[in-house]
């Protein structure tokens, strides 16, 4: 049976509560999950919409956050706005496509922590710090190793 594909937004505070769920419901539906991170201006930019969606955006932005964090609470899950410096995902989207189809500890077992870098507070978990290490060694070795 074909995969679940769970196509999540690292900023998106919807995508960080679907993925709290996504894999009970392969797992009821006896199907596997794959999780596939997007970016979601790439996606309006290629329907040629990104001003608009920007400026939407930026409008909705408040509203956005408070409705999030009621279907967080919905849901039983405590949410809070990002720091201003957890707010770019870049580093998160390069580090999961980087690594996703390495051995390495982005396998399964960590990939349900990617959207969720940073707690309720905004601060980096411990999944978070150990993809930036992981990155740094990763990094470390290949320019060891000449690459």
């Amino acid at each position: 049976m074909n995969p679940i594909q769970f196509y999540f937004e690292f900023a998106s505070p919807y995508s960080y509560i679907a993925s709290l769920e996504i894999d009970e419901l392969g797992r009821a539906a006896g199907r596997e999950v794959e999780w596939l991170p997007i970016d979601i201006s790439v996606v309006w930019a290629a329907h040629g919409v990104l001003d608009a969606y920007a400026a939407i955006r930026a409008l909705k932005r408040r509203y956005i956050m408070r409705d999030a964090v009621r279907c967080a609470r919905v849901r039983g899950v405590t949410l809070a706005a990002p720091s201003a410096s957890a707010r770019d995902a870049s580093i998160a989207k390069l580090a999961y496509w980087g690594l996703r189809d390495q051995d390495s500890w982005l396998k399964r077992e960590n990939a349900a922590d990617a959207p969720a870098a940073f707690d309720d507070q905004g601060r980096p978990k411990a999944a978070a710090r150990a993809l930036a290490q992981g990155l740094a060694r990763a990094v470390h070795a290949n320019s060891k190793a000449g690459v």
